[in-house]
């Protein structure tokens, strides 16, 4: 009989995984370097696409409310630091959205070119979980400095 390997996809409320990468921020130990605050890990499939564009304005239109709750947001890409570090100067100095203008990206963004640094933390993630005994329901309550994973990772 052949025994397959499913590795899933961390889904919202699952125990995010530890990686470092590197971002526009320098390199992050992810969730230690942001340890004692929520994080909000989000994916976008690519730099100067409109959509994305869009969501960053938004996201970092909020980042005042994000601090005020104590929550670190990271956004992440198949680009690389220095298209991303162009796309962002491009927000902030080009784009005009929605009466959004002049929008400042303060939050780091990762730079994953061959889509293996989240990927290989994954995996870890999930062979880990598979050598612990399987639990269904864990009675304790999650605190702030859990590394919970409150967006999906693509």
């Amino acid at each position: 009989m052949e025994t397959t390997n499913i590795n899933t996809m961390p889904r919202i409320g699952d125990i995010a995984p530890e990686f470092r990468a590197v971002t526009t921020h320098g390199e992050i130990n992810f969730p230690h370097d942001f340890k004692g605050k929520w994080k909000i890990l989000f994916s976008h499939p690519g730099d100067f696409t409109p959509v994305c564009t869009s969501e960053f304005i938004t996201f970092a239109s909020m980042q005042r409310d994000f601090d005020i709750l104590n929550c670190q947001l990271i956004g992440l890409s198949v680009d690389g630091v220095h298209s991303h570090i162009a796309w962002l100067r491009t927000i902030y100095e080009k784009i005009d959205w929605e009466g959004l203008k002049n929008v400042q990206v303060r939050f780091p963004v990762i730079a994953d070119l061959n889509m293996e640094e989240i990927r290989h933390a994954t995996r870890a993630r999930e062979q880990h979980r598979h050598r612990k005994s399987r639990v269904l329901y864990r009675p304790r309550q999650r605190r702030q400095d859990d590394n919970v994973l409150p967006a999906c990772l693509r």
